[in-house]
């Protein structure tokens, strides 16, 4: 991350944002921001995504091993103090506060964004994508034409299937 402000300003938002950051993804959280009982924070998808982990030790928190609960409590402090740190753009390299960060990076031609359509892994400047959808068009409908076909031989292979299932019961 690029800072925008120079001497002691740079080294308090270095010191603020290592504060702020995510113990379970190392990075500043992005969005919600939900912390244990004990003030520890966390990105809400990877909050989300720990507690989804099934394990021992999926139900604490990674950093205190406090018992985390069924719901999520959200710290709109750290967010709004997350939101004035400056941040860049991934890319063009302009250089903001994260607050404004994220719709910038939402319409900014130069961010890498993958073909939205299914089964296509290429990824491009958002600027060159609608050319890639037109250019690639055939390729997508052929792509999607030979998946409808699998479908519908799975569909009428499963229609012949029997199942035969014995249930014995005992008084």
């Amino acid at each position: 991350m690029r800072s925008l402000r120079r001497g002691r300003s740079a080294k308090r938002n270095a010191e603020e944002a290592e504060e702020l950051q995510c113990p379970l993804c190392m990075d500043l959280p992005v969005g919600e921001v939900h912390q244990c009982s004990n003030g520890h924070l966390f990105c809400a998808e990877c909050l989300s995504t720990h507690q989804e982990q099934q394990y021992s030790g999926s139900d604490k928190c990674p950093t205190c091993r406090v018992a985390l609960g069924n719901a999520p409590r959200r710290n709109r402090d750290a967010e709004h103090r997350i939101g004035r740190l400056p941040g860049e753009c991934d890319g063009c390299g302009a250089g903001m506060i994260r607050k404004k960060l994220v719709c910038h990076m939402a319409q900014c031609g130069e961010v890498e964004v993958a073909c939205p359509y299914p089964g296509c892994a290429v990824r491009m400047p958002r600027r060159q994508l609608a050319e890639h959808m037109v250019a690639f068009n055939d390729k997508h409908l052929r792509a999607a034409q030979a998946e409808h076909s699998r479908l519908l031989a799975a569909e009428s292979a499963l229609g012949d299937l029997t199942i035969n299932v014995d249930v014995g019961l005992q008084h």
